[in-house]
């Protein structure tokens, strides 16, 4: 099933309650959630996401429709499946690998070799996981702005649930810009014929989810209605946006308190509020806490202490909220705070804070992290520089380069290199490499000959280490 709308439309939570009522009335279900804008950099990583998620049970909420019975947890199918003579090195290894997803930072590595058994992926892992699941309880796979999924990751998502050959569900939250749906193509299992197209409130509707949410007479009910209406369209998250600010301000008194929109309350917060939100919406994944409270303490004079109060305050509204992946990092607390933040310009600003992020990052770098802390803020710096401030510090994309390459994160090194792709040629060959050998690992062919064509014009090709990828190429797209 395709459940689409524009931001704001009520995706998520349509599917998270619809999700959440299944399993709790019944104990036939099995259910899996991700949100890939949770952590955009982990985004590459998604099959591994999913087997991290399984390795422990849990009971499903309101909020978070995962619901794994302690019976059907990723340890117990390891303990169980002992059936063939490699068996138990498999199992060796796969077990250390997922353990190793319980620790900070580490993910269950793509490939895992077994010296007897050849090599095993993680997408394998997986869908024999999901096929021993299946045959106990009907399986439920969301994954929310799937938008945001390279091509590739998505064949190796599917690649993985094909397998899965009875009773497994998957929905898919994909987000649409004007009703137009930014994913291309989409997955090919014909089973995707189901869709469900969300829209905004009318003022009927408007005016029913006020009623169960404020008491006071019909004649206020029908003014805030009317008002609400007028000042959302009947978007969902706006009008849920409104009545929260109204309940936290109106004392008991509903006819007496103020309405604005989100673009209104937005624009007449402080400075270092906005500050926070243009912070929180700079990356998908987010910014560490630490790291924006610093970076803004270094633009201003605001301190440390205070800017907690000020998190704190936009957490309660709801135009924030603390990274449920990694419980560190802040985030905007839906896309449409994203969307009104940028509506309102305030380049100047803006940009302030944006250079004093940059240089908040390069002094952490500069302190020397473990290996996650690096990439992460690798990615974060490249992320929010221009391509003329990148191009002054190549280092720091090489580094980032190299340290994905050895996790072997090729679908991220490609997506990297789009992003960058007018700087690439200014690499170090072997930089150069690493990425032509992530494009082909990752059947990115076209990538690989465009990249090959600007080195060409760019008179920096080198033969001997860059011709056997073009014939590779060149073959692989006839």
């Amino acid at each position: 099933m395709i459940v689409q709308g524009n931001s704001g439309t009520g995706k998520t939570f349509f599917v998270k309650s619809m999700t959440h009522e299944i399993v709790v009335e019944s104990s036939d279900f099995f259910s899996l959630y991700v949100d890939i804008s949770n952590d955009d950099f982990q985004s590459s990583k998604l099959v591994d996401s999913l087997l991290k998620m399984s390795m422990l049970p849990s009971t499903s909420v309101q909020g978070n429709p995962v619901h794994i019975d302690s019976s059907l947890t990723l340890e117990e199918y390891l303990r169980s499946e002992d059936r063939v003579s490699s068996g138990w090195t498999y199992l060796k290894n796969v077990s250390k690998a997922a353990a190793s997803l319980l620790g900070i930072g580490n993910a269950i590595d793509k490939i895992i070799s077994d010296d007897k058994s050849g090599t095993i992926l993680a997408e394998d892992i997986l869908s024999n996981y999901l096929e021993w699941v299946a045959k106990k309880k009907r399986i439920i796979i969301i994954i929310d702005n799937y938008q945001f999924l390279s091509y590739s990751v998505r064949q190796q998502l599917e690649s993985a649930l094909y397998q899965v050959k009875e009773h497994l569900s998957l929905i898919i939250i994909d987000r649409t810009i004007e009703n137009e749906s930014e994913t291309f193509p989409y997955m090919h299992k014909e089973e995707f014929s189901n869709s469900i197209f969300l829209e905004s409130f009318s003022l009927k509707h408007t005016y029913e989810i006020i009623e169960k949410s404020i008491e006071c007479s019909s004649e206020t009910l029908d003014q805030i209605s009317h008002d609400i209406y007028s000042k959302t369209g009947g978007l969902a998250k706006d009008i849920e946006y409104c009545i929260k600010k109204m309940q936290l301000e109106m004392d008991g008194k509903p006819e007496e308190a103020s309405i604005s929109g989100l673009l209104s309350t937005i624009d007449k917060l402080p400075i270092v509020h906005k500050q926070l939100l243009f912070i929180a919406s700079i990356l998908d994944g987010g910014v560490h806490k630490d790291i924006a409270r610093k970076a803004i303490a270094r633009g201003t004079l605001a301190e440390e202490s205070d800017i907690e109060s000020i998190l704190r305050q936009l957490i309660s509204l709801e135009y924030l909220k603390i990274n449920s992946d990694t419980g560190n990092r802040i985030r905007a607390g839906h896309e449409r705070v994203i969307q009104v933040v940028n509506e309102l310009g305030y380049y100047d600003e803006y940009n302030d804070i944006r250079i004093s992020l940059i240089e908040e990052f390069i002094a952490m770098l500069d302190m020397g992290r473990t290996i996650d802390d690096e990439i992460y803020l690798l990615h974060c710096l490249i992320g929010i520089q221009t391509a003329m401030e990148i191009r002054s510090n190549l280092h720091y994309l090489s580094r980032l380069i190299t340290s994905q390459f050895r996790q072997e994160q090729f679908s991220y090194i490609v997506n990297l290199a789009k992003d960058a792709d007018e700087l690439l040629v200014y690499l170090h060959p072997e930089i150069v490499t690493m990425l032509l050998d992530s494009m082909q690992k990752s059947s990115s062919f076209e990538s690989g000959l465009a990249l090959l064509q600007d080195l060409e014009e760019s008179d920096k090709y080198k033969s001997e280490l860059w011709d056997v990828y073009k014939y590779k190429f060149f073959y692989s797209t006839i």
